[in-house]
């Protein structure tokens, strides 16, 4: 097994953290969150994906379905955090990396919470991973799942 989490997505990612897995997308809460509803979105879950170092590697159906799933995301974890934390998400951060050999490109969607400093920005992976109950996260997965049941 190799050390990369896409391709070992399935056994990596505990059960309370997952929320969908597509045909090229794998989508899980993160397991080391800088914020409630931190997902990840994971650019194909096998050996096969290691292709993909860039949103631009993928074929366009597969762009333009991460497009959509990232749309989703953004729209219902606003919604989602907001009704869990009763803080506002003034904006929702996305970031695409794949700066190590190991690892597929995969997609960071972070709520930014008006609770947060002002302007913090990509500074947001600098801070320590806070507290975060572990049945707020449960709570968001469930929400999550429930809206991506429909194939997408």
């Amino acid at each position: 097994m190799s050390g990369c989490l896409g391709c070992n997505w399935a056994e990596v990612v505990q059960e309370t953290y997952k929320v969908r897995i597509f045909k090229n997308f794998a989508i899980n809460h993160s397991m080391q969150p800088k914020a409630l509803g931190h997902t990840i979105v994971m650019f194909g879950t096998d050996e096969t994906a290691h292709k993909y170092k860039s949103i631009t590697d993928l074929e366009e159906p597969d762009y333009k379905n991460y497009c959509d799933i990232v749309y989703r995301l953004s729209k219902t974890l606003r919604k989602i955090v907001e009704q869990i934390s009763g803080v506002r998400v003034e904006k929702i951060y996305v970031a695409t990396f794949s700066e190590d050999k190991d690892w597929h490109a995969h997609a960071h969607i972070i709520p930014r919470a008006t609770n947060l400093p002002d302007e913090i920005g990509p500074d947001i992976f600098k801070l320590p991973t806070p507290y975060i109950p572990k049945r707020d996260i449960e709570q968001v997965v469930l929400l999550l799942q429930n809206e991506f049941k429909s194939n997408t």
